[in-house]
């Protein structure tokens, strides 16, 4: 599918989405890891075959999902905050179980010849503030383990995106991610109700901008010549010479958007001839 996609829509990159879902996962109460370290295996001999057919024209970016988010998986949206508060330490173990795992995900991937991640953080949302976590929930259990997975991902490559996602909820602040590692940002378009431009992304970050098309709008949704139009527009109004076009998130339903995705990248590369 992501071949396909790739091959009909002429994207510059194809970034491989990690559909393997972890186990779920019933207590906290296991001193032993919650997945083997080669849990992602199967994922890796997926991008093995893509790379043999595309590797060697384009960047094959897989998706390192954060610890967080992984955990989403495991434990459920609705159990993961009150164990977080209620049973901080036994959290941290799982935390620390899952991010082995997407360690070594990240290692073998670069040991079969992928140069680029594209690498997500989630749990910066405002929802989680409310959160009653000794030190901050996100100081504590989100940002370390970000850290750990996106350096790993960012050494001895060529391109790393740093993707961070609103998927939670809305968000209010930015700049307790200026310190991630990335050499491109993807980034919401509001936080803290107010639109965020790609100039300003720029501007804040110092690097290029991934982004410009609202992941749950028109990209989605519009006919193809619409989808060109505003290809132009996010062109003629973002930073020049440091611009990416694609949405602020992965698109919906691609296989059935190859149209607009196609609209997307002809146009892009005719404005910038």
């Amino acid at each position: 599918a992501h071949l396909s996609l790739f091959l009909k829509g002429g994207a510059d990159m194809l970034k491989i989405q990690t559909e393997q879902p972890m186990p779920h996962v019933e207590d906290l109460t296991m001193d032993t890891p919650l997945v083997p370290e080669d849990w992602y295996a199967p994922t890796v001999e997926v991008i093995k075959e893509v790379l043999s057919y595309v590797g060697k024209d384009v960047y094959v970016m897989p998706t390192i999902l954060s610890t967080h988010q992984v955990a989403r998986q495991g434990f459920g949206d609705d159990r993961l905050p009150v164990w977080a508060v209620e049973r901080p330490e036994a959290y941290k173990r799982m935390l620390d179980s899952y991010t082995k795992a997407i360690l070594w995900y990240i290692r073998e991937c670069k040991k079969i010849g992928v140069e680029a991640f594209f690498t997500a953080t989630q749990g910066g949302e405002q929802k989680f503030y409310e959160l009653n976590v000794p030190g901050g929930f996100f100081e504590t259990m989100i940002k370390p383990y970000d850290l750990e997975v996106m350096n790993e991902a960012n050494k001895d490559t060529k391109i790393t995106i740093l993707h961070i996602c609103d998927w939670e909820g809305p968000m209010d602040d930015l700049t307790r991610y200026l310190d991630y590692p990335g050499k491109i940002v993807n980034v919401p378009l509001k936080i803290a109700d107010e639109p965020l431009t790609l100039t300003k992304t720029v501007e804040m970050f110092g690097r290029p901008v991934l982004g410009g098309f609202n992941r749950k709008a028109e990209i989605g949704k519009a006919a193809p010549e619409v989808v060109a139009e505003m290809t132009r527009q996010i062109i003629a109004d973002g930073p020049r010479g440091h611009l990416m076009v694609s949405a602020d998130c992965s698109i919906p339903s691609p296989l059935e958007n190859v149209p607009n995705v196609k609209a997307v990248t002809t146009t892009a590369h005719g404005e910038n001839k």
